[in-house]
């Protein structure tokens, strides 16, 4: 037999080379795939993956690839497709691969399915067009599938795994992309599917696992992000999903564990975004720098969060959190956060709270590079929602925070002048800040104008109790003597 598997072959070309009855005959497996491909029914060679390679286990790869590709002469394929489960599948040298099944730049016409096979080689899908594809339960050394067009569904699921690179850079999914149940060994790189189109739902959820990193930057999925559960092990980059647009919800929760950061900078989410119930042990815990989220973003019930949380010029429709999750990472960035109102009650939202809430900022944004968007922000969103006197209470922190910015943190002026002027300005804010914080409590003026007016009366009484302070004028001794009272020397 030769190595060559150009689209000429026959089935003669994978009769097995011998004497006796082992001539013009397939391996057992191969037989039994044969004729289930005909009528279209599953080739169940095992129910289990299988632990070696045995002579009725096997099935060659390019043989594989021959009834996938339609088959031929004395090979008919059933429109249903190929359907093979348990099989030891052999992987041959093809190019620089040293063992692969090789589909490069192929049409698969109808479902192509390998259940719980063992393949000791790379599928190779680079420029394929297929149907529907499934690898489920199966071990494969990698996949090389950049630019591959599915009409149907992805499935690499229940128990798929694999301990090489995973590419997918470009593909188009016509449906589902599911790797729920699977586990990424590879060192370093567990799925590259940036710039990826899938029109379902990328599923990395369940008892999901990856060694390596997962990118999908820049992908774009019609459906949900569903990583619920998932264990993102890699500590350098966990989950990579920059510039990802999700037409539905994204899901970060259910006991999801990332060793390192999740970042979703410049994403578009038209759903919600949830992080209930999730691990993060990155540095930053969780990025979305400049995403725009429709719906809510739920941190709440965070089991754990070491790093920072980065929400920096992120646009989010509401956001739920409670108390306990927000004072879980190492700080909260939230300069230029734009959000229209919280979701949920808060039965806690005292001005105290609030200024809490603000002083998860990094240090640095509360002094030496004072942001004071945060604190417009919220003031606008509890003014909207009713609570006139936390707004009034966090706009007057926020002019307490950029008085002490303005004493300790920004540069002072060049001349005595501008020095002058500078003094003056900080003397005038605190002052202001004493007496009707800062104008935000001008009622505080009456008050003051109250006490002074009852202490100069009382003053006055005293003094002219006292023969102090008595009148000097002839008139008034004059109307005195008509029976007033005038106080003796």
């Amino acid at each position: 037999m030769t190595d060559s598997q150009g689209p000429g072959r026959t089935l003669a070309h994978f009769y097995l080379d011998g004497a006796g009855d082992a001539a013009g005959t397939l391996h057992p497996a191969e037989k039994h795939l044969l004729d289930c491909a005909a009528t279209g029914e599953i080739c169940i060679i095992g129910q289990d993956r299988p632990a070696e390679k045995t002579a009725g286990n096997l099935v060659r790869s390019p043989f594989l690839r021959f009834l996938a590709l339609g088959g031929g002469e004395g090979a008919p394929v059933h429109p249903r497709g190929i359907h093979l489960r348990g099989a030891w599948i052999e992987g041959q040298p093809i190019g620089k691969l040293e063992r692969a099944l090789d589909l490069n730049g192929t049409k698969l016409p109808s479902l192509f399915a390998l259940r719980n096979c063992m393949l000791d080689g790379v599928i190779d899908l680079r420029d394929g067009e297929a149907r529907t594809l499934n690898f489920g339960g199966s071990h494969i050394d990698g996949l090389y599938a950049e630019r591959l067009k599915t009409a149907g569904g992805l499935f690499l699921r229940k128990g798929f795994t694999t301990a090489g690179d995973i590419r997918l850079l470009a593909a188009r999914i016509g449906g589902d992309f599911s790797w729920r149940d699977a586990e990424l060994s590879g060192p370093e790189t567990g799925l590259s599917g940036q710039r990826g189109q899938i029109d379902g739902d990328l599923f990395l959820d369940g008892e999901f696992s990856s060694t390596g990193t997962v990118d999908i930057s820049g992908a774009q999925i019609a459906g949900g992000l569903r990583c619920g559960g998932g264990a993102f092990n890699h500590p350098g980059l966990s989950l990579i999903a920059n510039r990802v647009e999700v037409g539905g919800d994204v899901d970060l929760g259910k006991g999801l564990t990332a060793a390192g950061p999740v970042r979703l900078v410049g994403a578009r989410i038209r759903g919600d975004l949830s992080c209930t119930n999730s691990h993060f042990g990155g540095s930053p815990a969780l990025d979305i720098d400049r995403s725009r989220i429709d719906g809510i973003f739920f941190w709440r019930g965070v089991a754990s969060a070491a790093g920072p949380l980065d929400l920096e010029a992120a646009t989010i429709s509401a956001i739920s959190f409670d108390s306990a999750s927000w004072d879980l990472p190492e700080h909260i960035v939230l300069d230029d956060l734009s959000y229209g109102g919280f979701s949920g009650e808060l039965k806690s939202g005292n001005a105290r709270f609030w200024r809490d809430w603000l002083a998860r900022q990094p240090d640095k944004h509360l002094k030496a590079e004072f942001k004071p968007k945060p604190y417009e922000q919220l003031a606008g969103v509890l003014s909207d929602m009713g609570y006139e006197e936390e707004a009034r209470a966090v706009r007057i922190e926020r002019r307490r925070q950029q008085t002490r910015f303005m004493t300790w943190h920004e540069p002072w002026p060049a001349g005595p002048a501008g020095k002058l002027m500078r003094v003056l300005s900080i003397l005038w804010e605190r002052i202001i800040g004493f007496l009707i914080s800062y104008g935000y409590r001008p009622g505080n003026a009456v008050f003051y104008i109250l006490i002074i007016w009852l202490a100069g009366g009382a003053l006055y009484e005293h003094a002219a109790r006292e023969g102090v302070m008595t009148p000097t004028h002839p008139l008034i001794f004059k109307e005195a003597q008509g029976g007033g009272q005038i106080p003796q020397a």
